[in-house]
């Protein structure tokens, strides 16, 4: 996702939570093939959503998980966290 590209995956685990289905990547049932399949297919034959699904994606991963801004959230919870314990 962060290299523009689009991603197909499983709807589990953190998935569901990452990609917006059709916009910032395709989210399949998982043991699904033929769903697979379908998704691929859908994403060669129509090389206009490819690219606007990568492009997405892109934006998405740049905005939401940039490395600065994870550490930034991770730092407040742990000072979220301390401030909790010493009262």
């Amino acid at each position: 996702m962060a290299s523009g590209l689009a991603v197909i995956a499983s709807h589990c685990g953190g998935f569901p939570e990452m990609i917006a289905h059709g916009e910032t990547g395709v989210l399949v049932e998982p043991n699904n093939a033929p769903a697979l399949t379908e998704a691929l297919l859908k994403l060669i034959r129509e090389p206009q959503l490819l690219k606007k699904i990568g492009a997405n994606a892109r934006d998405h991963i740049g905005k939401n998980y940039d490395t600065e801004l994870i550490c930034k959230r991770v730092e407040t919870v742990y000072l979220d966290f301390l401030t909790r314990q010493t009262g």
